[in-house]
Parts: C-alpha cells; structure tokens; sequence
C-alpha cells in the first residue's frame, strides 16, 4: 500500500528542489547583470522546433498500448493503483506528443549565456556541452550546473550549426563521453557524437 505522507512528503521535496533551482539561476543572472556586463549583447540566434518529433504509424500506437496493457496488469495484480495511474498518465502524454507536432521556439547566444524557452542561463550555469543523433536529427545538448534542468535540449538545422558549435567552444568544454554508451542510453539521449566528427561534417558542409 502507498504511504499518503510519503507521496506528500515527495511532492513537497520537489517543489522545493524547483524553487531553489530558480533562486538559484535568479541569483546567477543577478550576479552576471551586476559584474559589468549590464549590456547584453546578441551572439547569435536561431529558431528550430521545440523537440524532436517522429510521426508514428498505427502499428507503433498498438504496440506502445500492447506494453501499457501488460505493465497494467502486472500492477493491478500487486494493487500499485497509484503506479498504474501514473503510466497511463504518461501513455496520454506520449499519445500527445507524438501526434502534435512541436511549434518552432528561439534561442539565443548572448554574451552572457543562452536564452532559451523564456530563460537566461548564464555561463556559470552551463556545464559542458555535446552533439547526439536521434530519430534522424543531431540535437544539441547543454549540461547544467543547476537542479532543474539539469541539460537542455535544443534542436538546430544545418546552416545553425558552424556558427553555434564556434561559439560554444569560446565559452564551454565539449563532453568527452567517458565510457561507451548502452543501448537505454542510446535510446533517451541519442548516439554521441566526438566532436572531431561534428567539426568533420562542418568543414566537409554537410
């Protein structure tokens, strides 16, 4: 049986993880505004869809149900009802993601981080950053040194790339991947790129 004040006590865990991130990115923004840079200036922008988006055909809609059905199962035969409403919440969010496709969202390269889905991260909030393949696009990945989120996400084409990659080299590390990737990794981040091969396809322009 779930515990009512261990679910509670979770929630409550979370949100307040989310308030200190965001005090935390308010108190970096604040601290670069004050250091002399009061004057923000534009590196670069571009606009791409807000996520990756693959059309799916029926066959994979009743397969993912097929899965969802079983797991339910499972979790009804061990009395998990809280478990159970949580995959079918995420089947719905799945359901939706893969049959609206993204609207297009602008980022930006400014002198003192990234502004990105209504947000500026400074470069002191920004880790590393890296190049994966998934589901037939190269995305842009931007680890974090915040709690929420930990990376960001972001979607280029190709005539973006030269220009983003030079100017994240100025200001950050590329990931050296520290060890070879399992296939869930594959899966949820995509295939990682070395950057000898990303700056391969630039000079080659493709």
């Amino acid at each position: 049986m779930n515990n009512p004040l261990a679910d509670d006590y979770s929630a409550l865990k979370k949100q307040i993880q989310e308030l200190e991130s965001k005090l935390d990115r308010s108190q970096k923004v604040t601290s670069a505004l004050l250091s002399g840079e009061r004057d923000e200036q534009l590196l670069y922008k571009w606009s791409a869809p807000s996520r990756v988006y693959v059309k799916r055909d029926r066959t994979w809609y009743w397969g993912v149900l097929f899965v969802v059905l079983i797991v339910c199962v499972a979790l009804l035969y061990l009395q998990e009802y809280f478990l159970i409403a949580t995959v079918l919440s995420l089947l719905f969010v799945v359901y939706v993601a893969s049959l609206v496709p993204p609207e297009n969202t602008e980022h930006q390269i400014t002198s003192l981080g990234i502004r990105s889905f209504g947000e500026l991260y400074t470069w002191d909030m920004l880790k590393d950053f890296w190049i994966s393949y998934r589901s037939g696009r190269e995305i842009l990945n931007i680890d974090t040194t915040v709690t929420a989120p930990t990376r960001l996400i972001l979607l280029y084409s190709s005539k973006d790339k030269a220009k983003i990659i030079s100017l994240f080299k100025e200001k950050l590390k590329y990931l050296d991947m520290p060890r070879k990737q399992g296939q869930i990794s594959r899966l949820s981040e995509g295939t990682y790129i070395p950057l000898a091969d990303v700056e391969s396809t630039i000079t080659t322009g493709r």
